[in-house]
């Protein structure tokens, strides 16, 4: 083990261990924190992989987009199902929606400056560098839709807020991401891992969880972005969450399909509001995935199934 100075992904100044141990394996990989690339946990054969294909910008928004402190280690094995679940822009229009969306979902009230720096959080929006993502503000600064102000202080006009609203509206047809509201305690792992993970990646969808703790007086900023981003939603009320009602009632109102799960021992716990929808009252993990699969099928029809995002030479 050692330390090195330099981002082995972006090659730029960060502090990072060398030959990272994983228990009493050396494994020849990296883990450090990057002020671009985040919070990187990798082997270096990943890395070379990418960097033959020139698409190691894939692996600085992976690890800076993660929702979690703690990322998997990205080896050869788990890399590709990783990077599958990213939502990749690849043209310079999806970059340029992609940066105005980021702008206008950040924490800052309309009309209040936004603090943007493009040398450091150019993997946001799948920049290769700091100079794409410069690029990338003069180009829908020139439509209008920012305002640039002294000190790379970024104001959103009307026009980008109205923009961003027109790109939500007809881009959730475009996506394959179902996402999946449920009580992500250990007891539910056999349901999810056997039964709704992969009745929606049978219909060519991906499923998006991002666990949390339940929810007071309002949803995470982040839980809200990836529903508006996602086709659909998978609801399992079972125990009760008051954060799957939120989640539910959320997408609902955008308009959306909610598949309305519950085991079939607590349907009666439903409250009665909801009762009035066709829920997939199941019995065990198979009927749930059995019975999910159709219901997918029959409201959204076939997806595409997986993509593959990068081919290594």
């Amino acid at each position: 083990m050692g330390n090195i100075d330099k981002c082995p992904i972006c090659n730029q100044a960060a502090d990072f261990n060398l030959g990272y141990v994983a228990g009493d394996i050396w494994n020849g990989g990296y883990a450090g924190l990057c002020a671009r690339c985040g919070n990187v946990h990798i082997m270096k054969q990943v890395i070379d992989k990418f960097r033959e294909t020139n698409t190691l910008y894939l692996l600085s928004a992976f690890f800076r987009l993660y929702p979690g402190d703690k990322p998997p280690l990205v080896t050869s094995e788990n890399v590709d199902g990783l990077i599958a679940g990213v939502p990749i822009m690849k043209s310079v229009s999806e970059k340029m929606n992609g940066l105005l969306k980021l702008l206008v979902n950040s924490k800052v009230p309309p009309g209040a400056e936004i603090p943007f720096d493009p040398m450091t959080n150019y993997p946001l929006v799948f920049a290769a560098n700091g100079q794409e993502a410069t690029y990338l503000l003069g180009q829908i600064h020139h439509r209008g839709f920012i305002r640039m102000n002294a000190g790379a202080r970024i104001q959103v006009t009307a026009d980008g807020y109205e923009r961003v609203e027109q790109l939500e509206a007809a881009s959730f047809k475009s996506t394959h991401s179902a996402f999946v509201a449920m009580w992500f305690d250990k007891s539910r792992d056999l349901i999810y891992n056997e039964a709704i993970e992969p009745a929606i990646r049978d219909a060519g969808y991906h499923a998006v969880r991002i666990d949390k703790t339940e929810h007071v007086n309002r949803i995470d900023d982040e839980i809200i972005a990836q529903l508006k981003q996602s086709r659909f939603l998978v609801a399992d009320f079972t125990a009760q969450r008051a954060g799957v009602y939120y989640e539910a009632g959320f997408m609902h109102g955008l308009g959306r399909n909610v598949i309305w799960m519950v085991e079939k021992s607590e349907l009666d716990k439903v409250h009665f509001d909801l009762r009035q929808y066709n829920f997939i009252d199941y019995i065990s993990w198979s009927d749930a995935k059995s019975r999910l699969y159709y219901r997918i099928m029959a409201l959204e029809g076939k997806g595409p199934g997986p993509t593959t995002v990068w081919t290594p030479a």
